[in-house]
């Protein structure tokens, strides 16, 4: 992950292992859809640091996406404003599968962001493991704040 020109997020999840066993969504036409976590999807959760509120960005292999704000911890849910997926790029291979992701995300551009990176994997028989950088105990949580344990600074002006 790297962050660009203060609210720009550049994505990139490699997936290894049984690449032919896991359900891949059909490429489309790029456009904002609910629920693509309910299959196989990447995702990020973007908070300010210091505050509750967040971002969450699912981005499916089909090159379909969604941009939610939340207030707090699964509180607030609302299509996010300004928010946009502007590139997906889809890499499937035989032993790795790649993709890529540019979000944009006006709504945080002055803060230092804490992010929790996310995959739901559907295999082809309809079993889900859900993958993040950190889980907090108990059942899975990617809103959990203890989740967002990657940190991407603000630009500092020039």
């Amino acid at each position: 992950m790297a962050r660009r020109d203060g609210d720009t997020l550049s994505l990139t999840y490699h997936v290894t292992g049984a690449i032919d066993d896991v359900s891949w969504p059909v490429p489309v036409e790029p456009a904002f859809t609910d629920e693509l976590w309910r299959h196989s999807c990447f995702e990020a959760f973007v908070g300010e640091e210091g505050t509750p509120r967040y971002v969450e960005l699912n981005i499916a292999p089909s090159t379909r996406w969604a941009a939610y704000d939340f207030d707090d911890h699964r509180r607030g849910m609302r299509r996010a404003g300004g928010a946009v997926v502007s590139e997906v790029v889809w890499l499937p291979g035989a032993e790795v599968a790649e993709l890529r992701a540019t979000a944009d995300l006006p709504g945080l551009a002055g803060a230092d962001w804490d992010i929790a990176l996310t995959t739901v994997i559907e295999e082809c028989d309809g079993t889900k493991s859900f993958w993040a950088l950190a889980h907090p105990a108990g059942p899975e949580d990617f809103h959990a704040r203890d989740c967002f344990t990657a940190r991407l600074a603000a630009p500092t002006a020039s």
